[in-house]
């Protein structure tokens, strides 16, 4: 579950994991007369909240040591340096990239979608 408004001290969303079947059903018509598959539904939700509660805090260190990585900027497969020639001094320094790369990307994603169930319609 996202809890909406609040915020990280990054200013980032912050997110939680979701607590399912938990909600009020809107047409009372909806329930299910199926109390063996409920029951199992319900099980199978508080084990996986129980398993990825314990795996969180490794994943979120992770998480952070990759998105905090410097990526070094490339064009055509060769590396953007900066040179400074001077007094018979030459500097060369590597640019890296600011906004992160393709993998911040997509590892935010997975945490949203599969980490967080922000997607997912409880």
């Amino acid at each position: 579950m996202t809890v909406r408004g609040l915020k990280n001290f990054d200013g980032s969303e912050f997110m939680s994991l979701p607590i399912l079947y938990t909600n009020r059903l809107k047409n009372p018509d909806d329930l299910s007369t199926d109390v063996f598959g409920s029951m199992m539904a319900y099980a199978y939700a508080a084990l996986n909240y129980e398993q990825i509660e314990n795996v969180i805090d490794p994943l979120e260190v992770g998480r952070t040591v990759m998105l905090n990585r410097k990526t070094v900027e490339t064009r055509g497969n060769k590396q953007v340096v900066e040179k400074i020639k001077g007094f018979n001094i030459e500097a060369v320094n590597q640019i890296f990239k600011n906004e992160g790369s393709n993998i911040n990307a997509k590892l935010n994603d997975f945490f949203s979608s599969k980490i967080y169930h922000r997607y997912l319609k409880d």
